[in-house]
């Protein structure tokens, strides 16, 4: 993708929303749904995060749907772009 569609996506795309579903009752993310500038940032964050994906941990936090799609709850999505704000802020204060 060139610079200019990441750009165009992440100008309009994001602040136009993000999709949204829900399974028992809990708003979430379908992983295949995240904008896709921050699928592979995300992927590697909750990598990062083994209380989160692994299976037997209390704070498990995949989900599946009826239709087969792995999400997250969306709580778990606002600590992701958290983080990420943090993640930008502190390097762009290292870079002043």
């Amino acid at each position: 993708m060139a610079f200019q569609d990441k750009f165009r996506a992440l100008m309009f795309g994001i602040p136009a929303g993000v999709q949204t579903i829900e399974i028992d009752g809990e708003k979430a993310l379908a992983l295949m749904d995240a904008p896709l500038e921050l699928e592979e940032a995300l992927r590697r964050w909750l990598q990062s995060r083994p209380e989160l994906v692994r299976e037997d941990s209390p704070q498990y936090a995949l989900r599946i749907d009826s239709r087969e799609r792995t999400a997250i709850p969306w709580d778990v999505w606002e600590e992701f772009l958290d983080w990420m704000q943090l993640t930008l802020a502190a390097a762009f204060n290292k870079a002043d």
